[in-house]
């Protein structure tokens, strides 16, 4: 029984600390990769409850502190991503038959990755109308070139740091460009769509640098930089008027705060929400996955379908999302409010990271 409350002891210990450190306000790389696991605190968290319920003696106080305290770490794991399972309302509505559509495929294909084959299998087979390929370099490229004929539209922008992107699509281009929003090696796309019944679509895709990376000097990146890019590009999407959608591996969980903070500023919204998790990271691993690849978009959709397709190599799914293009939805679908505190919190991450 030693071994047992030890066990015991530990897996309480984890999983306080795990939940309770991310409240601290701060960008610092070990802080923010714990907003990631919280599907996996609370597996262990209800495991570790069992095992000290029938393993320790319960009168001690340290011991009723520890478990008071696991007890609300579970609530609040669970708190926090209840609004992603089929359990809850959806954010958006579901589809309906009449509206136009438009299927987007996003993929992070792990640049070196050399099973090109199986993702043009996928966007041949599913014939989305865009498609946003993440890490694609020189060689991903050329590989791609065969799907240009059914996707004439193209931003491409190669890259081997990681961080090269390409944008296909069969829907006409009205302007497209590259931007870098925090740092001259990571772009991000910006493209008007133009959808079969005329209406133009702003179209963004990314790829920030997740915190915890690993740079040359040795010392692993924080979270600033991504934060900070989220919240630039949610500043430019609150301005636009129209429809607007926005894809990409964010290298953050659909339920941390900066994510949501995201939403808020750009007044988007999550199909995910009362739908599932959708964990598109790690393919390979599946009891340490996270929902890393989003697409939020405007009031203005609907969801046809939302789907994790078959790996294809990489350490990230595919995602595949059919929106319908509904103008009397905008009124039926609200986005979560922005508060005079959410500006302020943007605000600061934006100066927090200019000053780095």
């Amino acid at each position: 029984m030693d071994a047992w409350r030890l066990i015991g002891v530990t897996l309480a210990t984890l999983v306080v600390v795990g939940t309770f450190l991310p409240f601290v306000r701060t960008a610092k790389w070990w802080v923010r990769i714990l907003d990631f696991p919280r599907t996996q605190l609370l597996v262990l968290g209800c495991a570790g409850l069992v095992i000290c319920l029938v393993a320790m003696d319960l009168r001690p106080v340290w011991v009723q502190v520890l478990i008071t305290l696991l007890v609300l770490s579970i609530v609040i794991q669970a708190w926090r991503i209840a609004p992603y399972l089929p359990i809850m309302p959806c954010q958006v509505r579901d589809a309906r038959e009449q509206g136009i559509t438009v299927r987007i495929l996003v993929a992070n294909v792990l640049q070196s990755n050399r099973n090109s084959a199986r993702l043009i299998a996928l966007i041949t087979e599913h014939r989305p109308d865009v498609v946003l390929v993440l890490e694609a370099d020189q060689r991903w490229t050329g590989q791609l070139k065969e799907l240009f004929d059914a996707h004439p539209h193209q931003v491409l922008k190669p890259q081997g740091n990681t961080y090269g992107m390409v944008l296909l699509s069969r829907l006409p281009m009205q302007g497209s460009e590259v931007q870098f929003l925090t740092d001259p090696a990571v772009p991000s796309i910006r493209a008007i769509l133009e959808l079969g019944n005329g209406q133009r679509v702003l179209f963004h895709g990314m790829h920030p640098r997740p915190p915890g990376l690993q740079e040359r000097s040795d010392e692993r990146q924080d979270s600033d930089q991504r934060d900070a890019e989220l919240v630039l590009l949610a500043r430019q999407v609150r301005k636009h008027p129209g429809p607007v959608i926005v894809a990409g591996d964010f290298n953050d969980v659909a339920w941390s705060y900066t994510t949501r903070l995201f939403q808020k500023l750009s007044g988007t919204l999550d199909p995910r929400k009362g739908r599932g998790l959708f964990s598109t990271f790690h393919a390979r691993w599946w009891f340490m996955r996270f929902p890393l690849d989003h697409l939020f978009h405007s009031p203005h959709f609907t969801l046809g379908s939302m789907r994790r397709l078959p790996a294809v190599g990489s350490d990230h799914f595919p995602i595949l999302v059919d929106l319908c293009l509904e103008p009397e939805a905008v009124r039926q679908q609200e986005p979560e409010p922005l508060e005079q505190e959410n500006v302020e919190d943007a605000r600061e991450i934006v100066e927090r990271y200019s000053m780095t």
